[in-house]
């Protein structure tokens, strides 16, 4: 009887593994700009203020639009502000990976949230109430758990003329890169409002494209001044985010 009960448990507990096999997050490729979070940032801060009225620490760093987490022992400091190649897997439930701080001041970020904000520039845990947010909106952010990371050299910028801006981007795997290659407007007069020239590339392995995006389009109350160059994509695979600022590309050309 013994046998017989052990093989039974064995059989029903079997396809429970195999199903959490199948279930757990295959590991990807998250390609984007590495940052350092700060307390009341718009997107991914580095505390929240909870509904029982405690901070608690996130992630020390971002990725794109996405927390960035770790537990290796390296320093990485020396790669915030560049493009980062990260491997790793995403993981939803910000919240199971918080730290418990101190009691949150009464005004925390009562200043930030009274801000003319667009919606665009926050996410959904928070929000306009920049700082807060609730246990059961932080269990839908997805992170990124890292295993690894190293600068990723294949993208740049510079100042092509007068009027326009290159960017290359060079597809460094093994296997075709669909993404988007897009430059972010923002209108010069009245309220701001963005606007994106893109563009769709299929990229083969080892090759690499070169855009030109004017600085300004329009005239007068409809026109627009490049803010940034955008690289973005998505699939099973690897993920892009990157939102490059086209003003080093302009200090470098005025220091010259």
């Amino acid at each position: 009887m013994r046998k017989i009960f052990l093989c039974l448990l064995i059989f029903s507990v079997l396809p429970l593994i195999a199903q959490e096999t199948l279930t757990e997050p295959q590991p990807i490729i998250f390609l984007g700009i590495l940052h350092k979070t700060y307390p009341l940032a718009l997107k991914c801060p580095s505390e929240y203020c909870l509904e029982d009225g405690y901070l608690y620490q996130s992630t020390n760093y971002a990725i794109g639009n996405v927390n960035f987490y770790y537990e290796f022992k390296r320093d990485i400091s020396s790669l915030a502000g560049k493009i980062v190649v990260a491997r790793g897997r995403m993981l939803r439930g910000l919240n199971k990976i918080l730290t418990k701080l101190g009691k949150a001041p009464e005004d925390y970020g009562k200043e930030q949230s009274m801000m003319q904000i667009r919606s665009d520039w926050v996410r959904e845990e928070t929000g306009f109430q920049i700082g807060h947010s609730t246990l059961e909106k932080l269990s839908q952010v997805s992170y990124f758990h890292a295993m690894d990371i190293e600068e990723y050299k294949g993208f740049s910028i510079k100042k092509a003329d007068k009027k326009n801006i290159e960017a290359s981007f060079t597809n460094t795997f093994d296997s075709p890169l669909v993404f988007t290659f897009a430059g972010h407007y923002e209108s010069t007069m009245g309220k701001p409002q963005p606007r994106y020239e893109s563009k769709e590339i299929t990229l083969l392995p080892g090759k690499s494209i070169t855009e030109k995006f004017p600085l300004g389009l329009g005239k007068g109350r409809k026109s627009y001044r490049l803010v940034s160059i955008n690289v973005s994509a998505s699939s099973k695979k690897i993920v892009i985010d990157i939102s490059s600022s086209i003003y080093s590309a302009l200090e470098e050309e005025t220091t010259d």
